[in-house]
C-alpha cells in the first residue's frame, strides 16, 4: 500500500489473498485496461510479475487487484 501511494496511486486498500502466489498477479477491469501497462511498469522493478494480466468482473469493488507473490 505504501509503495503504491508513494507512486501517486489513490484509494489503495490492502488485504490478504487466499492462498500463495509464486509471482505477483495483476487483474484489472476491462474498461480500465489501458492502465495495465503503466501498472506493470510501476511494479516491474520491485516484483516478479506474471506474464498475463487477468480481467476483473465489472461488478468488482475494485478497478485493479494486485496480488503479491513470493518472488
Amino acid at each position: 500500500k505504501t509503495f503504491l501511494e508513494g507512486l501517486g496511486y489513490v484509494d489503495v486498500a490492502a488485504g490478504n489473498a487466499d492462498g500463495d502466489f509464486a509471482q505477483t498477479e495483476v487483474e484489472i477491469k476491462e474498461d480500465q485496461a489501458m492502465a495495465s501497462g503503466m501498472i506493470k511498469t510501476d511494479l516491474k522493478d520491485e516484483y516478479t510479475l506474471a506474464d498475463t494480466v487477468g480481467v476483473l468482473d465489472e461488478s468488482s469493488d475494485y478497478d485493479v487487484v494486485i496480488t503479491l507473490g513470493v518472488e
